[in-house]
């Protein structure tokens, strides 16, 4: 079972979960990362990342999110994070070698 459909009580609240978790890989910074492990876990309220998401989405409440305590510390250990990020500009980081 998915994350998002045992911490989120309605349709809408799933929705903004997912999109928030798809964000977290396509960030450019460490600190927004850390924010929207933050907002998923309770910590922060969901208007503080009201910019990544659609309008519709971002009145929610995010209090039964805060179940994910554990789940967010596990996260952003500094060697999970570290690996994300290795393995989301792997391609980047390898030298370029010729073809023939």
């Amino acid at each position: 079972m998915k994350v998002s459909t045992r911490v989120c009580d309605t349709a809408s609240s799933i929705r903004a979960f997912r999109l928030l978790a798809d964000k977290v890989v396509t960030s450019n910074s460490k600190e927004e990362v850390y924010t929207i492990f933050n907002v998923l876990a309770g910590d922060l309220k969901i208007t503080t990342v009201k910019h990544l998401l659609p309008d519709d989405l971002t009145d929610l409440e995010n209090d039964n999110w805060k179940k994910l305590q554990n789940w967010k510390r596990w996260w952003t250990r500094e060697e999970h994070l570290s690996r994300l990020i290795l393995v989301l500009f792997k391609g980047s980081m390898m030298p370029l070698t010729p073809l023939s």
